[in-house]
């Protein structure tokens, strides 16, 4: 007669299993609690103008919220390219592009101060050369 096979150890196994499936879970949960929870609602910074000056090519996806004056602005097609200093560098002006999708109602007009919330992307000219850390604008409240 033939010997059935003791299933010692098999409950050991399916033991460690469901440990190791369970410690995971909490890794990930924990690495998501820890990177600020939700991936799709971009983090906003402050802007620092020198230091985008400095690396603004290097801050592709960054969102950033701040208060800044309209110094000038010019139209571009659809397109407006606004020259703005922020209250913390007055001197030091930063250029934002403002398309037909940016989310306003707003005029702007120079010599106003408003809450931009900006986007920093790559994109390119018209010669098809790539231009690396536009700030788009894509929200422009009233101050």
């Amino acid at each position: 007669m033939a010997r059935r096979r003791s299933k010692k150890g098999g409950n050991s196994k399916t033991l460690l299993l469901i440990g190791g499936g369970v410690a995971a879970f909490v890794l990930a949960v924990a690495v998501m609690l820890t990177r600020g929870g939700n991936s799709d609602v971009p983090k906003q910074h402050d802007i620092d103008p020198a230091d985008y000056r400095a690396h603004g090519s290097s801050k592709n996806g960054n969102t950033y919220s701040f208060t800044a004056r309209v110094e000038d602005i010019d139209t571009i097609g659809d397109n407006r390219l606004l020259a703005v200093s922020c209250n913390g560098a007055p001197q030091e002006r930063l250029p934002l592009l403002v398309t037909p999708k940016t989310k306003t109602d707003v005029n702007i007009t120079r010599g106003d101060s408003f809450i931009f919330t900006v986007k920093c992307m790559n994109g390119r000219d018209a010669d098809k050369n790539l231009v690396r850390g536009i700030l788009v604008v894509k929200k422009v409240e009233v101050k």
